[in-house]
């Protein structure tokens, strides 16, 4: 009996080991310090800790910043004051982290008809998405890292070692289901007591949640973006419609009537926008995922009138049920409050009043129809955290979801059907392409000249051709120029990648037998200081009317510029964003990174100085009989000591003064003819007008300014100029 207890534990501990190395080997089993020649394994412990280290911090910034590095670098638009009309949306105030919305609407926030929605989540998988994926983002982090870990060899060194380096450092890193391999390859020549040792390849494993959280956010975005589901908008509009109603602090009901001898009650819009703001943030995070760590069973307050309705309420209906249980995971949801929603009232200006009917001759009859139609976008935190990771230090994946409600009900997505969150979110493990092996290219060369966009001198630069899904290194130019055999592909890119430098696309059919001459544009990313003008609309008699003549930035204003440039198709991504916050002069050093070529550009101007909106006594009809005075109370913006920054809490924010959206042709020429852009924007010069004639409709102006700016694109083209 003893040995078949033996044999059984052994043919235990032998699956174990197969099932643990043939997840490992799934990954290559990283390579054992232990394979190193006894003499030089400090050096190879050296570099093991150092791709170890490395590893854990890309995989920390991988998690940080929704399966994104650096997703700014990518080109996504992100602005920090209008998040909802942003690909992304900044952490915090003030912060560099940007969070990837991986489901929001990409069309304008006003689209009409069909809109887009979109996704920013990046593929896990190299070979599901090339550099973007996950796993390559990684390698190009870590391999950078060592570099900067191996500038210095001092400790070794003081060991007797020599150490040089042949070459650069390539890094495959592999996601697996419990973890993910690093495997290094860094050839070193290493001496010690005339002794020379050649050695290139370490790895290590490091044990991380990271497929699973990736594999729960995905379906909480499936979730999300299947109208069936819509668990934000559904959420978001619940509350919503739990504090609609005439009673004290109501909010503006969507359907209701009275019958009353008066012209109802009335709301101002931006009191009710702020009110539905609180309410956001405060409900968002009561929003619960079944099976994780941190849900809990909520018991109804014992002066509850009806806790089986409670209990519903806040226990089934504010619950999201995934296909199976994560125990080891924490899930919340935010919205913080400094996070900008888009909200629109179908109010009249400021004032949200009911349609009304009042018949005092003869039978007295009233009648008030209250129909509010709500259209709310505002971005959501997803965060997944596992406590136990990494020895106890934990580990958080986090990401950004938009919810999006017109009139009352979850914006549609044109063109759904089930299928199709499953296209753009499900994600299995890819076969291997072999399209980038060497014994895949064609038999044909093809020979590629690179020259700078202006003067026409060769450039050299890093070749690849991209074919689909996959991107193959293909070389590198010499004096601009290589002669190389490409992989065969109906529809390939050329692309050329040079430091500070902008590389057209050029499309290429290597399905032929022919050869193929290509000429690969590059043009220079240059720095040019920028500058802020302000073309102002004035009030005058009660009517807004536009000074013609820019005038430069004043103190207090804040412009924030978003570029975009607007390539073909297969062109690298560029994009950028200016932020200038106006002082004792005309400019605090602010800098903008272009290249010639179509831009569009959206402007955002910021109002930081003190502005008052006094109470104005407003009427409803000329009988003088309904009469009310809005706002209430003064209605504050900006603060004194003023600099650009956030304001602090219970600080009143800064006022929104104007805005524009319009195209910009940077031709070869301007774009060679100066170092100086004066950027410029239409804006509504309230600071202009006596306080005691500003009124809450004046913000109406603001609004329209976006609209407006088609109209003076003229006026509002950007200059170069030479200072």
């Amino acid at each position: 009996m003893t040995v078949f207890i033996i044999i059984g534990l052994l043919l235990v501990i032998g699956v174990s080991t197969y099932l643990y190395v043939r997840d490992r080997g799934a990954a290559g089993l990283p390579p054992s310090i232990l394979e190193a020649p006894v003499e030089i394994r400090p050096v190879a412990q050296y570099m093991t800790d150092c791709l170890t280290e490395a590893g854990k911090n890309g995989l920390v910034r991988i998690a940080a910043g929704g399966g994104h590095i650096d997703i700014a670098a990518e080109g996504a638009r992100i602005n920090p004051l209008d998040p909802t009309e942003s690909d992304a949306v900044s952490f915090s105030p003030d912060a560099q982290l940007a969070l990837p919305y991986w489901w929001y609407l990409k069309s304008p926030n006003d689209c009409t008809g069909v809109c887009e929605f979109s996704s920013e989540k990046p593929p896990l998988f190299r070979t599901a998405g090339g550099g973007l994926s996950v796993e390559s983002q990684l390698d190009d982090y870590v391999a950078l890292s060592i570099k900067t870990c191996t500038a210095n060899f001092t400790a070794l060194q003081q060991q007797g070692f020599a150490i040089t380096f042949d070459g650069e450092p390539t890094v495959q890193s592999t996601i697996t289901a419990t973890g993910v391999s690093f495997i290094l390859d860094y050839k070193l020549i290493i001496t010690r007591t005339g002794q020379e040792f050649r050695y290139d390849r370490y790895g290590t494993y490091i044990e991380v949640p990271l497929t699973e959280m990736y594999d729960v956010a995905t379906e909480i975005t499936r979730l999300e973006a299947d109208p069936r589901y819509n668990f934000l908008e559904r959420h978001i509009k619940q509350v919503i419609d739990s504090f609609t109603g005439l009673q004290e602090g109501g909010l503006p009901p969507v359907a209701y009537a009275t019958f009353d001898l008066d012209s109802g009650k009335r709301w101002i819009k931006v009191d009710v926008q702020r009110q539905v703001r609180s309410l956001i943030t405060t409900y968002v995070p009561m929003l619960q995922v079944w099976g994780t760590s941190n849900h809990v069973f909520l018991e109804a307050p014992a002066d509850t009138p009806d806790p089986d309705l409670w209990s519903r309420l806040y226990n089934l209906n504010m619950l999201i049920e995934l296909q199976k249980n994560h125990p080891g995971l924490e899930i919340r949801f935010a919205s913080p409050d400094w996070w900008r929603e888009y909200f629109d009232l179908n109010c009249r200006g400021q004032i949200c009043a009911a349609d009304s009917f009042v018949n005092t001759f003869g039978f007295p009859f009233g009648f008030q129809k209250y129909n509010f139609a709500y259209d709310v976008s505002v971005p959501v935190l997803v965060e997944i955290r596992d406590k136990k990771a990494f020895g106890g230090e934990g580990y958080v994946f986090q990401y950004a979801l938009e919810a999006n409600i017109r009139s009352n009900e979850p914006f549609p997505v044109a063109g759904y059907n089930p299928n199709y969150p499953d296209a753009v979110f499900n994600e299995s493990v890819p076969a291997r392409s072999l399209l980038c092996e060497p014994e895949q290219r064609s038999g044909t060369e093809v020979t590629v000249n690179v020259v700078d966009g202006i003067s026409g001198a060769p450039i050299d630069a890093a070749i690849t051709f991209d074919c689909g899904d996959e991107s193959c290194p293909i070389g590198e130019t010499q004096n601009g120029k290589i002669v190389a055999r490409f992989p065969r592909c109906a529809g390939g890119v050329i692309n050329a990648i040079a430091s500070e430098r902008f590389g057209h696309a050029v499309p290429l059919n290597t399905n032929n037998e022919e050869t193929a001459s290509v000429t690969v544009t590059s043009e220079q990313i240059k720095e040019f200081a920028a500058e802020f003008k302000r073309v102002q609309f004035v009030k005058s008699d009660d009517e807004w009317r536009l000074d013609p003549a820019p005038t430069f930035a004043q103190k207090g204003d804040q412009y924030v510029v978003m570029l975009n440039r607007e390539g073909e198709p297969d062109d690298q991504p560029f994009a950028g964003a200016v932020e200038y916050c106006s002082g004792a002069t005309q400019n605090d050093g602010a800098t903008a990174r272009l290249v010639p070529g179509n831009y569009s550009i959206n402007v955002l101007v910021l109002y930081h100085e003190p502005l008052v909106f006094p109470p104005q006594r407003q009427c409803a009809d000329d009988t003088g009989q309904y009469c009310f005075t809005i706002p209430e109370e003064p209605l504050l913006f900006g603060r004194p000591d003023a600099d650009c920054t956030s304001p602090g809490a219970g600080q009143p924010g800064p006022f929104l003064s104007g805005g524009s959206e319009y195209r910009w042709e940077l031709t070869p020429q301007t774009f060679a003819s100066g170092n100086t852009v004066i950027f410029k924007s239409l804006v509504a010069a309230i600071d202009k007008t006596p306080e005691q004639e500003r009124e809450l409709e004046d913000m109406d102006i603001v609004a329209d300014l976006q609209d407006r700016s088609s109209a003076y694109t003229k006026i509002l083209t950007p200059e170069v100029v030479n200072r």
